[in-house]
């Protein structure tokens, strides 16, 4: 969500220099200490803690739902993949009589333990853990993959699409606090100024 946009005002103009009466120069101004009260990361890294403020404020209204954030990350995921592919199939299928395709392109649903890895940007390893407590609550199951017998794919149980409609409202909630007191027109340009920040970082890490 976006963070709060610090103003620049008098206090945070450089001052004369002491004991001289001359303002400093473009050099001494970019050396001088900025007003504490006036930092907007004198708490902490911006972004890092408007993350973790979420995380937390995600975790503590999901609690009555037995189900962490990265759970709910996880749920979610998967349903969209399963969604994608079901509107994929419908377009592929739809022409043709025969249940066949269908029914293989159903088995084939779900997403890979590494799939799902790569979505939540965490290792395989901690994934697996996540996977078996949603599977353990029944919100999950593991079943064959028909085109490798020897991997599973993951899907999203009834019981786990349906916890995604709490997530939603978790998330409308938790969105609606972070952007008390903001005008929805600067709320807009700093949603928009950390999309691109986001795609800019992106594109870095793809480059390598």
């Amino acid at each position: 969500m976006a963070p709060t946009i610090a103003r620049t005002d008098a206090a945070d103009r450089p001052q004369d220099a002491p004991g001289t009466g001359a303002a400093p120069g473009p050099g001494d101004a970019r050396r001088a200490p900025a007003d504490p009260a006036a930092d907007p990361a004198r708490d902490g890294p911006l972004f890092q803690d408007i993350a973790r403020f979420r995380g937390i404020l995600f975790d503590r209204l999901l609690r009555p739902h037995d189900v962490t954030m990265a759970q709910g990350w996880a749920l979610l995921h998967l349903s969209q993949a399963e969604r994608a592919e079901k509107t994929e199939d419908r377009s592929e299928t739809a022409p043709n009589p025969n249940p066949a395709p269908a029914a293989a392109a159903a088995a084939r649903r779900g997403m890979s333990q590494s799939d799902l890895a790569r979505r939540l940007e965490i290792g395989v390893v901690a994934t697996s853990k996540l996977i078996d407590r949603l599977e353990s609550r029944g919100l999950v199951e593991r079943r064959v993959d028909p085109g490798d017998r020897r991997s599973n794919r993951v899907h999203a149980t009834p019981a786990g699409r349906a916890l995604l409609r709490a997530m939603a409202e978790v998330q409308a909630e938790v969105d609606a606090l972070a952007a008390a007191g903001i005008d929805p027109a600067e709320l807009e340009t700093a949603l928009r100024v950390l999309a691109a920040m986001r795609g800019n970082l992106r594109a870095a890490i793809a480059r390598g």
